[in-house]
This record gives C-alpha cells, structure tokens and sequence, in this order.
C-alpha cells in the first residue's frame, strides 16, 4: 500500500515516517567505531538514508527471504559490491568520506546515462527500486567537496541533474525546470538530519519535526521555471517531486507514478549540506 506524500489544497499531507536506528557500541573497541544497522525488509531499507563518521560500520540485515547483491553507483568513493544471504547479516566498514548510493543488484540498477538507480523490470516488486544513501564524513561532518549549486529538470528525462550535490550551509541553490510540467521539490518523509547527538527514542519526535521544517517545499513552474532554496542545517537532505513520485512507508521505498514522463525512474535527489 502506497502512503502518498503530496500537497493538497489545504496545505502540506506527511505521512510515512521512519525513525533513526539507535547506534550501537561496536565490538572493534581499539577503533573505538560505533555501528548502526539497516535492515532490508524485502523491497527497501529501513532506514533508508543514514549518516556515517569515517571508521564507523553499519550492519546490513537481509530480513526477507531473498538474497542481496549489493553495488555501489560508480562515483563512490569506495566501490561496493557484496553479498547478503537471506536471514543474514553483514558488516561494512567505511573508510573513505563522501556519498554511497547502494542498491540491490538483483532488483535494481545503476542507469548510466540519466545516473540514477531504477527498478528492474524483471523484478517482483517493479517498479520499486531498493536502494540507500549512506552519508560519511569526518566527526565535524565534512570531507566531501563542495559542488555547483545548481539543479535543473531536462525536458528529456525529467529528473534532477544532478542527482547528488554537496554545499556550504546557507549557500542558495537554485533549481531550473526545463520541462513542460510543473514540479515540486520537497523533503523526504524520513528524518535525516545529521543530529548533533546519536539518535534515540527519546529525540525522534523532535528529529521528525526539525527534518520536515528544515525547508519548504518549492514549486517549479514549466518551461523555465526557477526557485532557490537556502539551508542552514548541515546534514543529508534527501528530497523528491511528488507530483511524480510516492514514498511507501510500508515498501521502504519510493514509487514512481505511472503517469510521470520519466516512469519508472524515481523523481528524488540529494544535498549534502557541509558545516561552515
């Protein structure tokens, strides 16, 4: 059942949220890392954009009954590719900063030329791509470089392109929609917010509130429509159109709609937000 996040006439519809994973205290004492855990539920994974200090792990857990092929996209800074057998676990080290987009190879792929992760047609659950972004950083919460602020929206595939960005907090970035449709750029219903402290029961209500205010939703007119949008709050802010797209708070996923022009590739993308 899909829970669609949208704007209705009365103003903002939230649903489909999912709470941080508390971290856990890491066997490896002399690394003194701390590991964080990500379970795949058989469609997507929970949580599905995670925040990571270089040396820290995440264990990855297959919860269904189907194997996974995990792959990195080819410009993370380390290649990934391993295997998680139903019912298992695995445990992955990150050594190097930047922005790991990792997807199930046996479901999902890396489309080369629009750069984005798309659902397989043969898959069972098509068109729901199981992927996760996983954001490292130094214990400041930098290390990736900064990148042009600017995303815009071809005529052709209608997606942002860039998928990803990386900038200073406070630095604007402006959003062009070529195409002929209107768009909205709009934060994703999970909280994903780098707090300052490890996440815990106690803080996801007030984390949930803080992500969905950390910007307001922009609408993008056809035809060269233009917006800038301003954030403040360093961290991982993952955002989508959901003119086009749907998150499922049941799939851990999002969906695409089928009377999007660029079905079945999912309408979302990235910014990375770096300390001043």
């Amino acid at each position: 059942m899909l829970r669609q996040i949208g704007v209705g006439a009365g103003g903002l519809a939230l649903a489909g949220t999912m709470a941080f994973k508390k971290a856990n205290a890491s066997a490896d004492i002399a690394s003194n890392a701390a590991q964080s855990d990500i379970v795949f539920h058989g469609t997507g994974f929970a949580p599905m954009v995670l925040h990571l200090i270089v040396g820290e792990a995440v264990t990855i857990t297959s919860a269904s009954g189907n194997e996974l092929q995990l792959n990195s996209a080819p410009d993370a800074p380390e290649k990934i590719a391993v295997k998680v057998k139903a019912g298992a676990t695995l445990k992955l080290n990150f050594g190097k900063p930047g922005l790991y987009l990792i997807y199930d190879e046996l479901t999902t792929y890396f489309d080369t030329k629009v750069k984005q992760v798309v659902a397989r047609k043969s898959a069972k659950h098509f068109p729901l791509p199981a992927y996760m972004i996983i954001l490292v950083t130094d214990k400041n919460g930098r290390g990736p470089k900064t990148t042009d602020a600017t995303i815009n929206i071809p005529d052709s595939y209608m997606t942002f392109e860039p998928w990803a960005i990386v900038v200073n907090a406070g630095d604007p970035i402006t959003f062009v929609n070529d195409d002929m449709d209107m768009h909205i750029v709009m934060p994703s219903p999970e909280p994903m917010l780098m707090p300052k402290v490890r996440a815990d029961k106690k803080l996801e209500t007030s984390l949930w509130q803080e992500q969905m205010n950390s910007f307001d939703p922009i609408t993008l007119d056809g035809h060269g429509g233009k917006g800038i949008l301003t954030i403040a709050q360093p961290g991982l802010h993952h955002y989508f159109c959901p003119v086009h797209a749907v998150y499922s708070s049941d799939s851990y996923t999002f969906a695409p709609l089928k009377s999007f022009g660029g079905y079945p590739f999912i309408m979302d993308g990235v910014i990375v937000v770096l300390p001043k």
